[in-house]
């Protein structure tokens, strides 16, 4: 059997092309400078093309308006009643046992009306009795002047001396002072008659009857309860936090079930009640009015802009909101802004604030101002 051969197979080495050696020792002297050019521009982007405040990013679209569109205007109450300025307690200043009352609850009573006539029999003896000594005085006085008269005469002819004209005439000076003190008692007597009758100080309404027919009044024994029916003003109870707003406040109203009645600040109390933290704000209406004892509420604008909630963002800490300068966004931090509520806000009304796209912004971000679609608010 003849014998095979069996040759061992052996792959050739694949030995890459050969480079020159000038090209080994220099790999990219050859290469062109555009060329090294264009290598660079692949791995590192243009910087040109990337706007500095904005990383790179084109500038976001926001619609803006003006402050004076936006802002809302907030309206506080405060609960509030009528109450008169002179609330009178008709008393008596003499002692003397209560003859009549004319006077009825709920009446209305003019200037000067009576309101109650007390026992005036007593008094009227008292009016006799220093009219009477009025006149005896008189008559001591114009014996004490002819007797003046008749010393002089005498004295001119020496008939009397010196001391006994002197004594004449201070006689009739006694005589002079005693019918002072006469008509004194008489004016004093008249007075007291007078005050047997009661009247109303003011056009008053009649709250309550103190008394009865037949009692005897004392001295500042309150006998009738009178209401001032022209002096009135509201009340109202105010928060503390909201009393400030009242000065410059706007449309402010005085609010019952019945009518709303025009009013003014006339006065706002200084004083802090300690239980309740309010104030006390007394109103003067301006046209018409309501009944003394009404009660309502006082209804006024806040002279304060406020920004709605939905344009406030947060940033850090901070609640705020985007303005818009030109084409940057800044933010500008709301200091008494709270979460979900109207936010104070005291910026020029020609601002321009950021109304849609505020959410992300950043401050000093470049922005592109569009417009509103029609009939967006």
């Amino acid at each position: 059997m003849p014998r095979v051969r069996v040759r061992e197979f052996r792959a050739p080495l694949f030995r890459p092309p050969s480079v020159p050696a000038s090209a080994r020792r220099r790999p990219f002297r050859a290469m062109p400078a555009c060329a090294l050019a264009a290598l660079a521009l692949a791995i590192v982007p243009p910087l040109a093309a990337q706007p500095a405040s904005n990383g790179g990013e084109a500038a976001p679209a926001v619609v803006v308006r003006p402050l004076s569109q936006v802002v809302v205007r907030q309206r506080s109450d405060a609960p509030a009643g009528v109450a008169s300025l002179n609330e009178a307690r008709i008393a008596a200043e003499i002692p003397a046992a209560v003859l009549e009352i004319p006077a009825r609850p709920g009446a209305t009573l003019s200037r000067g009306a009576v309101v109650v006539r007390l026992d005036p029999r007593d008094y009227e003896i008292a009016v006799q009795r220093a009219q009477a000594g009025v006149e005896a005085a008189q008559a001591r006085l114009r014996l004490a002047e002819t007797q003046l008269a008749r010393s002089r005469q005498l004295a001119t002819q020496n008939f009397i001396s010196s001391e006994a004209l002197n004594q004449r005439e201070t006689e009739l000076d006694v005589v002079r002072a005693d019918l002072r003190v006469q008509q004194a008692a008489l004016e004093g007597a008249r007075r007291n008659l007078a005050k047997t009758v009661l009247r109303a100080p003011f056009r008053a309404i009649v709250v309550a009857r103190n008394a009865s027919v037949g009692e005897l009044a004392q001295p500042g024994t309150p006998l009738v309860t009178l209401l001032d029916a022209d002096r009135v003003e509201v009340v109202a109870t105010v928060q503390v936090a909201e009393a400030p707003t009242l000065r410059g406040a706007a449309d402010v109203e005085f609010v019952t079930r019945e009518a709303r009645h025009p009013v003014a600040l006339a006065r706002l109390s200084p004083a802090i009640d300690r239980d309740s933290r309010t104030v006390e704000a007394r109103f003067a209406f301006t046209d018409g009015r309501a009944p003394v004892g009404a009660e309502g509420r006082v209804v006024w604008t806040n002279p304060r802009a406020f920004l709605p909630p939905e344009l406030a963002v947060r940033r850090g800490d901070q609640i705020g909101v985007f303005v818009v300068d030109g084409d940057v966004a800044r933010f500008v931090p709301l200091p008494d802004a709270q979460e979900g509520r109207p936010a104070p806000i005291d910026l020029a009304p020609t601002t321009r604030i950021a109304v849609e796209g505020h959410r992300a912004l950043r401050t000093g971000q470049k922005v592109t101002v569009a417009t509103p679609a029609p009939g967006a608010r």
